[in-house]
């Protein structure tokens, strides 16, 4: 009895251990492939220029269209829960915001691409608008050349120094078509008129005058010879009161005597003959001296001569309103005084006119010109 069942109890001890062993064995295998498969290592690519852009694929750049490089997995840029979406940039706080073109926005100190104005920090909230249509802001509707802004693209990129386009967004759509062509009217703000140093003027009817310099020598009996340019034929005439400038900012009073009516061909000059009214140490024959012949040109509609834009083919000014808009108007000009100059048509007397910081509203009139031909 106790023989037949001694195989029995082998065999229920034998049973348990290999079970037992086979599922340690087991075990141990699966906790390898775990461990095998979640080591495993996966290809990165990453943008050289944009580094926060990794995918798991090659690919471009959505933002700067450049290739991306492959790199290793501890050097790419990668989201927390290590998925292959590009991860979100966190928001800076700090924003360096041009103050003539608000669509400027930059994460460090520098200069504006378009004015070369210094950019001023700004708050987040308050910097310019992004893209993001889910926060109520203006579209992006494409990208201008940082450098010439009539050319422009569909999709963010570099120009061929590098320079990031700058995105254009809806909002710079409005403003009028202009009287001038290649400019632009538009509407700038009372602070961003301060911020730039816009200054302006009346165009009013005022006295005109001009002063005429001319070489002059002395010549025996008191007199003065003078050679008046041809650019100036006309403006002179017997009787006209002059100042003669001698050495060491010595002064004499005189009177043009007479003004020759035949041109000289040699010096394109017309001869002048002036006559002192008193003495001085230094009139000495042959000795030169500069004639100031004050010339009163009339009352005209006139402006400064700085608020002429003058390109060479036509001439432009700014007129802006109460409401802070900026019409370019095309000009004719007539006469020059020292610091106006007369308008002959294209203005009427009363409106403003821009002053300073022209540069900067022709740069901004040209850019929105450049929009609507988009």
């Amino acid at each position: 009895m106790k023989a037949t069942k001694s195989p029995v109890k082998l065999l229920l001890i034998i049973v348990p251990v290999v079970l037992g062993t086979s599922a340690v064995i087991w075990s141990e295998r699966t906790s390898q492939m775990v461990a095998s498969t979640t080591g495993q290592h996966h290809d990165r690519y990453q943008c050289p220029m944009h580094p926060q852009i990794v995918q798991d694929h090659p690919g471009e750049c959505p933002i700067c269209h450049m290739r991306l490089e492959k790199v290793d997995e501890d050097d790419a840029t990668v989201g927390a829960s290590g998925s292959s979406t590009p991860p979100v940039l966190a928001p800076r706080h700090d924003k360096y915001q041009c103050p003539m073109h608000p669509q400027i926005v930059m994460d460090h100190p520098g200069d504006c691409p378009i004015c070369h104005m210094h950019l001023v920090k700004v708050e987040e909230e308050e910097s310019a608008p992004s893209a993001n249509a889910q926060m109520g802001q203006p579209k992006v509707i494409k990208y201008r050349n940082p450098m010439d802004p009539t050319i422009f693209s569909d999709h963010a990129m570099k120009d061929s120094m590098g320079m990031d386009y700058i995105p254009v967004y809806a909002d710079q759509m409005e403003g009028s078509g202009g009287t001038v062509a290649g400019k632009a009217g538009f509407t700038l703000s009372q602070e961003r008129q301060q911020l730039i140093g816009v200054r302006t003027t009346g165009a009013v009817i005022e006295p005109l005058s001009l002063t005429v310099r001319m070489p002059g020598r002395v010549a025996s009996g008191g007199r003065i010879l003078a050679q008046l340019l041809e650019i100036d034929a006309g403006s002179l005439k017997p009787g006209m009161k002059a100042h003669l400038h001698g050495p060491n900012g010595a002064t004499l009073a005189a009177t043009v005597e007479g003004v020759d009516s035949e041109l000289d061909s040699l010096t394109h000059t017309f001869g002048v003959t002036l006559r002192t009214s008193g003495s001085a140490n230094w009139l000495r024959n042959g000795l030169f001296c500069e004639v100031l012949v004050d010339v009163d040109l009339g009352k005209h509609l006139a402006v400064p001569q700085e608020a002429v834009l003058d390109t060479g083919e036509r001439q432009v000014l700014f007129v802006v309103d109460s409401r802070g808009h900026f019409d370019p108007r095309q000009v004719t000009l007539g006469l020059v005084g020292d610091d106006e100059v007369e308008v002959k048509q294209g203005l009427k007397a009363g409106e403003q006119v821009v002053t300073s910081a022209n540069f900067l509203i022709d740069s901004e009139s040209r850019f929105r010109a450049a929009l609507k031909q988009f």
